[in-house]
This record gives C-alpha cells, sequence and structure tokens, in this order.
C-alpha cells in the first residue's frame, strides 16, 4: 500500500510538472513584458489603449530595447488619429488632458509615411521637433543607454483625445 501511494504521488508530481513545462515553452513567442509597470492609461477620463513591447537584452533589471524591437499596440477605431510617443522625462499632462511636449523627443503618427496603426519598430521612430511641434522626417538616433516613458493615444473624428496607453518605462541601448 505505501509502494502504491509513493507511485501515485510521483505520477501527479511528474504530470504537473510536465503541465508547467508545456505551458512555458507556449509563451516563448509571446513578448516578453517587465513587471511593475502601469496598467491605467497615462491621462484621465479615456479609454485604454493595450501596450506590449519585445526586447532584445536584460541586464541586472534593466531591459534593453535594440533598433529591431518594437511596440504592439490595438487602437480601436474610433481612434482616427493616434500618436506613438517617446519621452525623455514625464509625460507632462495639462488640467484639459493637453500632453506636452517638453520631453517629447522621438515617436510616430498617422498620415505620415512608415506609421502603422498596430506596430512600431523602434529603428522606425521619428525626431520629434521643439520648433514644428511635429515629427519630422528624420529617423530618431542617440547613442547609449537612456532611460524613457513611451505611450500610445489617439484622437477621435472630431480631434478629441479619447483613448491613451500606460505609460511605461523602458531604457534603449541605442545600436546602428
Amino acid at each position: 500500500m505505501r509502494f502504491q501511494s509513493r507511485s501515485i504521488i510521483y505520477m501527479i508530481g511528474s504530470v504537473l510538472m510536465m503541465l508547467i513545462f508545456i505551458q512555458s515553452t507556449c509563451d516563448l513567442d509571446k513578448p516578453l513584458v517587465p513587471q511593475l509597470q502601469p496598467k491605467n492609461p497615462f491621462l484621465d477620463g479615456v479609454t485604454t489603449i493595450d501596450i506590449e513591447y519585445t526586447f532584445s537584452a536584460q541586464s541586472g533589471g534593466d531591459i534593453l530595447y535594440k533598433s529591431a524591437d518594437y511596440f504592439i499596440y490595438e487602437p480601436p477605431e474610433q481612434a482616427s488619429l493616434l500618436m506613438l510617443g517617446v519621452f525623455s522625462g514625464p509625460i507632462q499632462v495639462s488640467a484639459d488632458n493637453e500632453i506636452g511636449t517638453a520631453n517629447l523627443i522621438a515617436g510616430h503618427r498617422s498620415g505620415l509615411t512608415g506609421f502603422s496603426r498596430t506596430t512600431m519598430y523602434v529603428k522606425d521612430l521619428l525626431t520629434f521637433s521643439q520648433t514644428t511641434k511635429d515629427f519630422t522626417t528624420t529617423t530618431y538616433s542617440s547613442t547609449g543607454t537612456n532611460a524613457y516613458k513611451v505611450a500610445v493615444w489617439g484622437y477621435d473624428k472630431n480631434g478629441y483625445l479619447t483613448h491613451a496607453s500606460p505609460a511605461i518605462d523602458i531604457k534603449i541601448a541605442w545600436t546602428k
């Protein structure tokens, strides 16, 4: 009787380990999302746009993004003008939900060549001009590894800001 109990416990343990292994291998093709990222939009009173991202390396607690990495977002059709922004500091938002551009350095938007409503590669980010308050046609580049905040937001057909993603903290290791 004692032998059968051990055999059953051993079999149950083996089955559980196999299920854990199968589950972990099934998730290999999904983007890896760092822990402790916000879940709510960075703006009040808007609908959430989900954002995920891939990354190339992890160094200590830092997630390092490289030019082949990308962001995945799922805006609804109601967001007719969509923007992805990379900020060098905090995202400044006024009381009436206007997004400040002081720390906006790169990104992309609807209406510009190369913009995708679902995926944006780090290598395709455009430089933001503080003079024209729009993205240029110049691909953004930097050197070293720098910390940023990234977010996606969208306006409806009437120009109202209606959708936003959480602001995510990342580090990009710029490579040519």
